[in-house]
């Protein structure tokens, strides 16, 4: 998919995490055949920094990365954003809203 190392890196920046993107390995045109879903390969595991630790290509295969969880809390107190100002206020009303079911339900019209 367009951006997709891209997006795992945003992904681990953003929630502060190793992130793990797998994906099918590409398939031959003469295996996978016409009007299938197009895979990409590229299996990806990115740091919490958002660096990639290891990537395969689109060829089938494995890949290994050692994951220690203090890279994690180092990012935490060097990056805090979990005790931002606005934080627990704002992720608060986002529960409420989810919790209240409104989100599935269509916004009420003003007259």
């Amino acid at each position: 998919p367009p951006h997709w190392s891209l997006l795992l890196r945003a992904r681990a920046l953003d929630n502060q995490v190793y992130v793990i993107g797998c994906s099918p390995a590409a398939l031959p045109p003469s295996v996978s055949g016409e009007g299938e879903y197009p895979v990409y390969g590229h299996s990806t595991v990115i740091g919490p920094y958002g660096d990639v630790l290891a990537e395969l290509g689109g060829a089938p295969g494995a890949i290994f990365a050692s994951l220690e969880r203090h890279h994690v809390d180092l990012f935490r107190k060097q990056v805090p954003t979990s005790v931002q100002k606005r934080f627990g206020e704002v992720y608060t009303q986002v529960r409420e809203v989810r919790g209240s079911g409104c989100m599935h339900q269509p916004p009420d019209k003003e007259v």
